[in-house]
């Protein structure tokens, strides 16, 4: 049986990425500290996308609904980075 397209917030929070970039500028000193601090949780978001969705894949998810979430994910990433920036 097929699985349930899941939903991106289900991956993905927004708004708790944005306040964790929120947080690591106020807690890092700043310049390198703060792009190494942001960079580790945009990489941690990006890790755990691709892990459900291979989990997703693996247990029935279809090829299309698989890169529908990669790609949200990603475009989720790259906004929060944005906004941080």
């Amino acid at each position: 049986p097929r699985l349930r397209p899941t939903r991106l917030e289900y991956v993905v929070d927004g708004v708790r990425l944005r306040a964790q970039l929120s947080a690591a500028a106020l807690e890092a000193s700043g310049g390198v500290a703060q792009r190494k601090a942001a960079l580790d949780i945009l990489k941690q978001a990006l890790f755990r996308g691709r892990m459900i969705a291979k989990e997703r894949l693996e247990n029935g998810a279809g090829g299309i609904e698989t890169a529908r979430l990669l790609s949200g994910v990603t475009d989720e990433v790259i906004t929060a980075l944005w906004d941080f920036t």
